[in-house]
């Protein structure tokens, strides 16, 4: 399946998360094997001047009171655990701040501009089950700044 999620925040100038995107352990009453594999992204910055980033790490510790929700299905344990579902991914646009973790790609966009859809299927960015991926922005100027992702899932 093919599957896409969307976020945006405003008055950002320091790196903030703008989604999580979480592969489940537990899925439908089993262990999870599935992979996620992100296929693309879109990044925009509404700022009138500056350089915005958008950034991906995976393994990053993230604050701010996240809070996953399922993509399809229901979130259980911890957001480790999907019952009733369609997808193994659960997704959190909660979370603020972020420290660690592994920077696996970026891109940057002049302000004001929006980046065309990156094909990320030639990158191979898979998230493994447990393994969350984080995507950031940050900007020169106070920016409101959106992102999309879109992946697909070996199940």
């Amino acid at each position: 399946p093919i599957w896409a999620i969307d976020n945006n925040k405003s008055a950002v100038t320091t790196e903030t998360v703008l989604l999580s995107l979480q592969n489940c352990v537990n899925y439908n009453g089993v262990a999870n094997r599935g992979a996620i594999q992100l296929t693309g992204i879109s990044f925009a910055s509404s700022a009138a001047s500056g350089v915005a980033q958008c950034r991906l790490k995976i393994g990053a510790i993230v604050a701010g009171t996240p809070s996953y929700t399922a993509v399809r299905g229901t979130l259980t344990v911890g957001g480790v655990t999907l019952t009733s579902a369609n997808s193994i991914a659960s997704y959190d646009t909660a979370a603020t701040t972020i420290s660690g973790g592994d920077l696996i790609f970026s891109l940057s966009v002049d302000n004001p501009d929006t980046s065309p859809n990156v094909n990320l299927a030639e990158h191979n960015i898979f998230i493994s089950p447990g393994e969350v991926l984080s995507i950031t922005g940050a900007s020169t100027v106070s920016s409101t700044l959106g992102v999309s992702v879109t992946w697909s899932e070996d199940i």
